[in-house]
This record gives structure tokens, C-alpha cells and sequence, in this order.
């Protein structure tokens, strides 16, 4: 019973691949199209479905191995099927449950054991190197080549040819029932998809033994699988000349010098390590790539290369897991000036002790996911001390930009001692960069968000945390856009923290629903500086021991929230609370401007700014009941209005329906200093005693 996992994602307004959260996931059988019985965990616990993602877009459940469709429906997006999936847990795979395997080609260079043991056997037509016992039974037209030796009965039921005088037959009661040739190895085209590399593969070194199969599979695409008893020093360089899948298939340490693998155009290829614990590839010398993927079919890319990449690896450079003096070289290069591989994948990989973690060579090298990874203490040392950090550089100056780019939960991080070298996550350069990164860590990991003005940067869910006593920002905004939603900022050391977590010098930086915590304060949260703008929408949805957002450049400073429906204006900020440039916007739209005397002012495209009306005071005036002359006005009444200025307007109406006495009198308002006044006047041929009358008023500005 397989643990299935997936996570839904939608495109928002801006065509960004944000997660799917609250979508249903109802799965039925393929054919029966009936809701399926699926478990919480390994057929134990039933529970219900259809299932709904989590605020990752994330959902997983059990069921028993079939094909299934996977009906998916929510907000905001339309209900599509993901049709006629398989589902199975080959780890519980047996010969009892599973299926008769019709495979076309099989190359075993090692001993097969127990085939036919259960009354199955190895059904042809297809070419076999090795080792037999047990008792097993050949079927179909098979061809047996290199040195051959078998214990117990065998029995072909199908054509045997030889390839050479070594492959002999002379087991106990060997029969066959059609004939038996032997010809030259000339004579046979192999077929083989899979070539297994082990101490019987021809070769001085486990280099040399992998160009064996390598030569063997020729530009066809086919698979080689490593075997640790072939040997763990990979002495022989090696060009693999079409693609394959390289696959580690039992544990062990392996050691290779940086620049020995290398793919050739054609080769879109996948390494599997089968675990990071299983298999250890240990690169060593001064200079070069681990792994270069540089198999891009034509120089644009080609959506034939998407999905190769590397997975279930420890990528570990010449300075070990730790990193140190001995740091060299590039982990994970994708692309170079004449390849343009799309699509590359690296899933749950171990990368770490290289000069530089991963990079790109091909600003159309785009379409990288990395997800369940680690980058760690990538970067150069002296003398013990970490010099630079680097486990992510993207520095392209070349005319275009990189989509797509997309990491999921995965780590970027640092054992470093104080101070924090900068730039542990760079981009940089005058290539334009889309990168998506959601549930991230940066541990003592500064990112640098340069480069291009056009950049867009997005994280949801990211995890700075500074683990140690440092002065170091762990984000500083230099270009382009960085939107921050719901990131978590926490400064662990005891002693010392940075002045500002967050620094923007240029281009803008979005934030909200952020959770900011420090043993040891530093002065703010983010410093706004230079021409840097921040747009911050409700930044604090927790604070522990942080300070708010400082402006001390030019750019604008605007901190909103909407509540009950109205844009309101926190004042969370040091110093200024609202501000823009003179300039507004250059995006459009409308832009909020610092006013005289603080009153906000409202400017639409760069137009002339027009004032937001503000209450300055309101209150009641009861007006004057004594007898006024015919043309004549009565007593002023004054009441008091705190701020009040006679450049001030005042809107006033009575606070009941008037009879035709009062209202035929006529009402005059007039404000003076921290004062309003009223007065009847009387315009008709006769005297007039007013009734009773309160008005209710308003000082506007």
C-alpha cells in the first residue's frame, strides 16, 4: 500500500503558481469511477474522502496498489482530473501478488539467484551475462554471452545462442527443446536497456567499468546500475553518450573528482542515489562541476529534457558535510553558454563543502524545481573561517530572463561562526529571474535580492532564522521585487543582532502576516533607505522583542490592513507612518502622499494631489431664542472647537425637523480660532421670536 503524496497549485491574478489551499482531492477508481477506501496511514486507519489540502496546497493518503482517478475541485479554479493514475508500493512487491513482468531486454552482469525457484522462469527473447543457481527455466529465443557459469538444472525451452566459446552449458541435466547455436560476438546486436555494473564488468576502475556499459547502451537510452562491489573510486572520466539513468543501487561512499561525469548534448539523463543514506558521492580536487546539467537537446531547450535532474543524493564537495578550508567547486551547474537544459529537477539532495552550491550558466536554463533539499555550508574558507557563503548563485548578465524557477522545502543553511559572510542566497546580474519559493528555511543564510529591476521574488511560509551572535541582515532588497507572505524572522543570538533584520536600499519589498522574534533587539525590523519602497500589509502578526519599520530614504513607506471592509492606516512605524515619494508610483493607480499638517492626500497617476477630508471637531450649538428685529440678525452663539482655523469649513443641520419657526430664519457659520459661531437673521417685514432650536455641527479640514 502506497503513501501518496501531491500538492495542488493555481495560478493567482498576477500568473504566479501560489498553493491550492482548502481544494478537494476526491479519488475513485479508474474504472469503477466509485469513491476509493483510503487510509491515513498503512491500511490501518480509514479516513475520509474526498480529502482537502492544507495551507501548502499539500494532501497524501494510502490505498491499495491499482489505477486511480484523482478528481480535484475548489475556489478559484476549475475542476480537473488527473486520470488513470498508478499507485503502488513496489517495496511490497512479491512473487506471490505481483503480476509476470514482460521485460524486452535484460543485460544481468552479476549472479542471479533463485530464478525459477517458485516454478517461474525468465521468459526471452533477450541477452544474459552471469551467474545462475537454483533451479531455473529459461523460455523464449535467449542470448548468452560473455563468461557463463550456472549450478543446478536448467531448462530452455527456446533458441540458445553463444556469443563466444566461453558460454557453455553443462549443467546438471541441462536440456533444451529447439537448437543450439554458437556464433561470434559480431554476429549479436544486443538490446539490453539496463547494464549492470559489479566486479565482473570489464574495466581498471568503477570509471572504466561504467564506460563499459556506457559503450555498450551506445546513444540509445538506457539505464546503468552501480553496484559498489564494482569498486567506489571513480578514477576514469566519463562521457556518457546518450541518455541514461544512472542508479546507485546499494549503499556506499563513493569517490569521484570534480569534472569526471559529464552528459553530452543528447543525454538528458537522472542520477538516483535510491536514498541519501544509500549512496555518498564524495567529489574531490580544486576546481570543476559535481554535476553539470548540460544534456539540453538543442540550445533553446527542449521540453523532452523536463523532469531529469538528480535525486535522492549527497552531493558532498571536497570540504565535507561541514565545509572548510578544502571547499571547491560548483555542486550543481545547470546549463552552459551552449546548452540550455529546461526543466531540471533536484529532488531530496544533500549538497554541501562546495565553493558554490548551485548555479545556472544559461539564463534560458529555465524551469528548475528543487524541492526536499538540503544546501548546506557551500561557500570559501581561510584559515577555519568561512569567507563567502554561497549555496545559491544566480548571476546571469545576459539579454532575456529565467521562469519558472521554482524551490519547495528546502534548506539553505550555515555553520558559521560570527560574523555571517554575506550573500548566501545571490541573485545577481542583469538577467531578469522568477523565482517561487514556498516552506523554505535560511538558517545563518543571508539572502541578497539584486539584479534586475524586473526581478520578482516570492516566498510564502520562509524561515530566516540567525542562529548565531551576527551583525549580518538576513535580507537585504537591493532590486526588483520581493514579496514576503507570512515569513518568519527569528535573531537567536544572545549577544548581538543586526540593526535591521530586513534592509531595502532599492526595489520593493511586500510583506505580510510576518512573525518577528530576537533574544537581543535590533533597532527595527526593516530600514527603508535610499530609494527602496516597502508595502507592508499587516507585517506583525506576531512580535516578540522587535521593534516596528524605519524610513530613511525616498522611496515610499506604506503600512495598511483592510478591516470591516474599510483601508485603514496602522501607525506601526518608527518615525513616518505614511509616505511616498514626491514622484508617485510609477506602476499607476492611485498613490498616498504625506500632506501638509499630516493630513493624507490622494494623487491618481501622478496627478495634482487632492485633499482626504478630515474631522477636526463635532459637536452641538443651541442657538438664541430672543426676539429679532424685522432685517436685523440676532445674538451670536459661540461654541468651542478645539484646533479650529478660519481657513476651516463647517457643515451644520438641525438635530429635529424645524417648523416654519426657525426655519424661515437665515443660519450664518463661521469658524475663528479654536472657536465656531452661528447666528440667526431675520429677512422678512416683521419681528421674530425664535423657538427652541440645537444645531448639530462638524469642523472639517
Amino acid at each position: 500500500m502506497k503513501n501518496y503524496i501531491d500538492v495542488v497549485q493555481i495560478k493567482n491574478v498576477n500568473g504566479l503558481l501560489i498553493p491550492a489551499v482548502g481544494a478537494s482531492v476526491r479519488v475513485v477508481g479508474h474504472v469503477s469511477q466509485t469513491n476509493s477506501t483510503i487510509y491515513s496511514d498503512d491500511g490501518i486507519t480509514t479516513t475520509g474522502n474526498p480529502l482537502t489540502t492544507d495551507a501548502l496546497g499539500r494532501f497524501n493518503f494510502y490505498v491499495a496498489d491499482g489505477r486511480y482517478d484523482l478528481i480535484i475541485s475548489g475556489t478559484g479554479f476549475t475542476t480537473y482530473t488527473l486520470a488513470n493514475v498508478e499507485i503502488s508500493d513496489v517495496t511490497e512487491a512479491s512473487l506471490a501478488n505481483d503480476a509476470t513482468w514482460n521485460v524486452g531486454n535484460v543485460n544481468f552482469t552479476g549472479t542471479v539467484t533463485g530464478i525459477g525457484a517458485s516454478g517461474t522462469g525468465l521468459t526471452g527473447p533477450g541477452t544474459i551475462t552471469g551467474t545462475f543457481s537454483g533451479n531455473p527455466t529459461f523460455t523464449g529465443n535467449l542470448t548468452f554471452q560473455g563468461t557463463n557459469s550456472h549450478s543446478g538444472t536448467e531448462t530452455f525451452t527456446g533458441q540458445l545462442v553463444a556469443s563466444n566459446a566461453t558460454s557453455t552449458f553443462a549443467g546438471n541435466a541441462a536440456t533444451a527443446t529447439s537448437a543450439t547455436t554458437a556464433t561470434t560476438a559480431s554476429t549479436v546486436t544486443s538490446l539490453a536497456t539496463i547494464c549492470f555494473v559489479n566486479s565482473s564488468t570489464i574495466g581498471t576502475d568503477l570509471g572504466a567499468k561504467v564506460n563499459t556499459c556506457n559503450t555498450t547502451l551506445g546513444a540509445n537510452a538506457g539505464e546503468i546500475w552501480i553496484d559498489s562491489s564494482a569498486g567506489t573510486t571513480w578514477t576514469t572520466a566519463t562521457v556518457f553518450s546518450g541518455p541514461r539513468k544512472i542508479k546507485f543501487i546499494n549503499g556506499a561512499s563513493y569517490s569521484i573528482p570534480l569534472g569526471n561525469i559529464t552528459f553530452a548534448q543528447t543525454a538528458a539523463s537522472i542520477i538516483d542515489c535510491g536514498g541519501r543514506q544509500q549512496a555518498v558521492l564524495n567529489f574531490t580536487g580544486s576546481s570543476g562541476v559535481a554535476i553539470k546539467a548540460n544534456w539540453a537537446q538543442f540550445l533553446p531547450g527542449s521540453y523532452s529534457d523536463w523532469g531529469y535532474g538528480v535525486r535522492d543524493c549527497s552531493i558532498i564537495g571536497p570540504g565535507g558535510l561541514n565545509g572548510g578550508n578544502a571547499n571547491a567547486g560548483t555542486g550543481i551547474q545547470i546549463g552552459d553558454s551552449t546548452h540550455s537544459t529546461i526543466g531540471f529537477l533536484c529532488d531530496n539532495c544533500l549538497v554541501a563543502g562546495f565553493a558554490t552550491g548551485i548555479t545556472w550558466g544559461n539564463v534560458t536554463a529555465w524551469g528548475t524545481r528543487i524541492q526536499h533539499s538540503n544546501f548546506l555550508n557551500n561557500g570559501t574558507f581561510a584559515g577555519g573561517v568561512q569567507v563567502t557563503a554561497a549555496n545559491f548563485l544566480f548571476n546571469l548578465s545576459t539579454a532575456g530572463g529565467m521562469e519558472n524557477l521554482d524551490i519547495i522545502h528546502t534548506v539553505f543553511g550555515q555553520n558559521s561562526s560570527a560574523p555571517v559572510p554575506a550573500g548566501d542566497v545571490t541573485i545577481s546580474g542583469t538577467s531578469v529571474l522568477e523565482l517561487n519559493c514556498w516552506a523554505c528555511s535560511f538558517d545563518t543564510s543571508q539572502i541578497v535580492a539584486g539584479g534586475s529591476t524586473f526581478n520578482r521574488l516570492n516566498f510564502n511560509g520562509k524561515h530566516q532564522e540567525l542562529l548565531i551572535n551576527s551583525t549580518t541582515s538576513l535580507l537585504a532588497v537591493t532590486a526588483g521585487v520581493v514579496i514576503d507572505d507570512s515569513p518568519r524572522f527569528a535573531l537567536d543570538g544572545g549577544a548581538t543582532s543586526p540593526a535591521s533584520i530586513v534592509t531595502v536600499a532599492s526595489g520593493t519589498y511586500i510583506v505580510s502576516k510576518g512573525a518577528w522574534q530576537a533574544t537581543t533587539a535590533p533597532t527595527q525590523a526593516v530600514l527603508q533607505s535610499g530609494t527602496g519602497n516597502i508595502a507592508a500589509y499587516n507585517p506583525f502578526a506576531f512580535v516578540s522583542n522587535v521593534p516596528g519599520i524605519t524610513n530613511g530614504g525616498s522611496g515610499y513607506l506604506l503600512n495598511f490592513a483592510v478591516e470591516n471592509g474599510f483601508l485603514s492606516f496602522s501607525g506601526l512605524f518608527q518615525g513616518t507612518s505614511l509616505r511616498l515619494q514626491s514622484a508617485p508610483s510609477p506602476l499607476g493607480g492611485f498613490a498616498v502622499l504625506g500632506g501638509p499638517s499630516g493630513i493624507g492626500q490622494l494623487s491618481n497617476n501622478g496627478g495634482t494631489a487632492f485633499p482626504i477630508t478630515q474631522t477636526i471637531a463635532s459637536s452641538t450649538a443651541t442657538m438664541t431664542t430672543a426676539l429679532i428685529a424685522a432685517g436685523a440678525c440676532g445674538t451670536t452663539v459661540t461654541v468651542g472647537a478645539t484646533g479650529a482655523l478660519t481657513t476651516d469649513t463647517i457643515t451644520w443641520a438641525f438635530n429635529a425637523a424645524p417648523a416654519a419657526n426657525p426655519a424661515q430664519l437665515v443660519i450664518s457659520a463661521w469658524p475663528t480660532a479654536n472657536n465656531l459661531n452661528f447666528q440667526y437673521c431675520n429677512p422678512t417685514a416683521a419681528g421674530i421670536t425664535p423657538n427652541a432650536a440645537t444645531l448639530n455641527w462638524r469642523l472639517v479640514r
